[in-house]
């Protein structure tokens, strides 16, 4: 749960608050990323492939973070361009992230539940 949490929640504060100079690349990084990590999730990928594309998503969104931080808010103007911009690409990519993550995290709680019945069963 907490996988499916901070993605959306990361992906909803930052489309708003916006980042550095070179805002709007990091914007397209961060959505390519989370359409990265969500693709490796359907296809089931090996869980290191999903684990490097967690990494590489946390990555970008603690630099965003960052860049905000250190801005303080100084660019509102280009925020609010960057926010309508990408506000349906962000939208989409975080939705697409939250519903694999939710089909894996489902299919993960079946084979627990399986595994448990069966160790009942002995």
């Amino acid at each position: 749960m907490r996988q499916l949490l901070f993605p959306c929640l990361a992906a909803m504060i930052l489309g708003l608050c916006g980042c550095g100079s070179s805002k709007e690349r990091q914007m397209q990084t961060q959505i390519q990323a989370m359409n990265d990590l969500a693709e490796a999730i359907e296809t089931k990928q090996p869980e290191e492939k999903i684990k490097a594309a967690e990494k590489r998503l946390g990555e970008i969104q603690v630099q965003m973070l960052q860049v905000a931080l250190n801005e303080g808010g100084s660019k509102a103007e280009e925020d609010d361009r960057l926010a309508k911009k990408y506000d349906a690409e962000l939208n989409k990519a975080t939705s697409r992230l939250a519903k694999a993550q939710s089909e894996r995290m489902s299919v993960e709680m079946k084979k627990q539940w399986d595994k448990a019945v069966k160790d009942a069963k002995k």
